[in-house]
């Protein structure tokens, strides 16, 4: 996903950050696995957000671009990019098609984490790379280590 926000091929809305369409299906077909859902790319939607969330991505004009973090981060490997992106996500809050989260409540060693939506818990549970860092509570909760 960060080569080809490199690449200048994702673009999006400046008003309201959320990815085109076309930025939609360019990103589903880099996903090693797909989308969970075909009729709700909700996981393609989600990634360009989550990179800027995560300030490895920014909006310029139309195109979502790379900052100075997201271009170190193609150097890196992807888990120690995702652990960066998950605890910047803990601690700034989401912009992205996460933001259905309702409730996050501090649990001894976990966060608790509602989602508002069944198939938002089920796609973050089910993604090869994030069901490392959560465990299923139920139909729409998901525990997340403090530090995973």
């Amino acid at each position: 996903m960060l080569r080809l926000s490199d690449s200048g091929l994702l673009k999006c809305s400046v008003t309201t950050s959320r990815p085109a369409a076309a930025t939609v299906v360019e990103a589903a077909a880099v996903l090693s696995a797909g989308d969970f859902y075909r009729a709700e790319p909700a996981i393609a939607v989600a990634w360009p957000l989550l990179m800027q969330a995560g300030g490895l991505g920014e909006i310029s004009g139309a195109k979502r671009t790379l900052t100075a973090t997201g271009r170190a981060a193609l150097g890196k490997p992807a888990a120690d990019v995702l652990r960066a992106l998950w605890r910047s996500r803990l601690n700034k809050g989401l912009i992205d098609e996460l933001s259905r989260v309702e409730n996050i409540k501090a649990q001894r060693t976990e966060n608790l984490m509602e989602c508002t939506y069944e198939v938002v818990a089920k796609v973050i549970s089910h993604d090869r790379r994030l069901r490392t860092l959560c465990t299923p509570v139920g139909e729409r909760r998901l525990a997340v280590p403090l530090d995973p």
